[in-house]
């Protein structure tokens, strides 16, 4: 027995010693870490929830597809519907820009000095600015509406319809506001005045801008929708992610999806930023356009080349903005560069 004992003490010694060499090793092995974004972590995690299910298709999908609305769709039917509905007026939104970009153009090189009068042509094309505002904004209505049966389709208690209880309740008032009031700025037709504004160096002689430049202006704000329409064209913001964000209060918004797309995809960020300098260069030409002496910015060019340089923080300082709104837009135009590099170091 006391042999015995011996031996088996003797075993358990040898057991335990590889072990302890086993975890020795496991502490002082190296940890790589892999960088995975918030889309990536979604899909393992359906997948693995689909796998534990025994089924092919995602288990997180199942889930919210058993849970039927008071209008029998499911979830994963009001999700297809909003992306549909975000789909059609963030491309009619986009293409009002472009419509209001050949009125503002028509009026400049068709003006007498710097008086723009409006032709039958240009105010056609006010009327189809204002046409497709005012569908993208009832498209904006179903596209929030249908965010708000995917989550009372999802097991969320909300008000009913929509309105400003059910939008506050599910935390997207702010978020409705602030695309709402982006859709609204435009060139009216049949309206037209003048806003005058001191001169930097000359201020006997202000410069002139019309409604038209500054409404037009405003209206690329509408340039945020462009991360959010690529997301969803990539069914990124599906309910899947949509929903798990809320579990862990997360909200998936412009800047979310945008950090999310400029670490997945550096094609998309390059172009993103091409868009934007682009967007960048013609409201400096807008500013500085109207500027009664003789001003560089005043060509797209120039103003391409400065916007460029300026993002970049360059600033070699031979060309600047003449005009007040010129610099403000400058301000912007650099703040946005510094982002852009950050997101550009990130994603690398």
């Amino acid at each position: 027995e006391g042999a015995s004992g011996n031996q088996q003490e003797g075993q358990m010694s040898t057991d335990s010693e590889p072990q302890h060499a086993v975890r020795v090793r496991l502490i002082s092995a190296p940890v790589k870490r892999k960088k995975v974004n918030f889309a990536t972590l979604i899909k393992n995690a359906a997948l693995a929830a689909s796998i534990q299910n025994g089924d092919q298709e995602t288990g997180v999908e199942q889930l919210f597809d058993k849970r039927v609305g008071n209008s029998g769709e499911t979830a994963s039917s009001w999700q297809r519907s909003t992306q549909e509905y975000f789909l059609w007026m963030s491309s009619l939104a986009l293409f009002g820009v472009l419509l209001a970009i050949a009125v503002n153009e028509i009026l400049w090189y068709s003006a007498v000095g710097f008086e723009t009068v409006d032709t039958v042509f240009t105010t056609i094309l006010k009327i189809s600015v204002l046409v497709t505002t005012a569908v993208s904004i009832f498209l904006l209505y179903k596209y929030y509406d249908g965010q708000l049966e995917m989550l009372r389709t999802s097991g969320v208690g909300l008000s009913e319809g929509f309105g400003f209880m059910s939008l506050r309740e599910s935390g997207l008032w702010s978020y409705f506001l602030a695309d709402l009031f982006t859709l609204l700025p435009m060139p009216f037709p049949f309206i037209h005045f003048t806003i005058e504004m001191d001169d930097v160096f000359h201020e006997d002689t202000p410069t002139i801008y019309t409604s038209d430049n500054l409404l037009m202006a405003l209206m690329f704000v509408r340039f945020q929708f462009l991360p959010r329409l690529i997301a969803e064209i990539w069914m990124m913001n599906n309910h899947v992610a949509f929903m798990s964000a809320r579990m862990h209060n997360i909200v998936i918004d412009t800047w979310f999806v945008i950090r999310a797309l400029f670490i997945a995809n550096f094609a998309t960020l390059i172009g993103l930023i091409f868009a934007t300098i682009l967007a960048s260069s013609y409201i400096i030409l807008i500013c500085e356009r109207p500027y009664p002496h003789v001003d560089q910015l005043a060509e797209f060019d120039n103003a391409l080349y400065y916007t460029i340089i300026t993002m970049t923080t360059v600033g070699y300082g031979d060309i600047v903005p003449d005009t007040r709104l010129g610099r403000y837009a400058a301000l912007a135009i650099s703040l946005q560069g510094v982002v852009f590099i950050a997101l550009i170091i990130q994603g690398v």
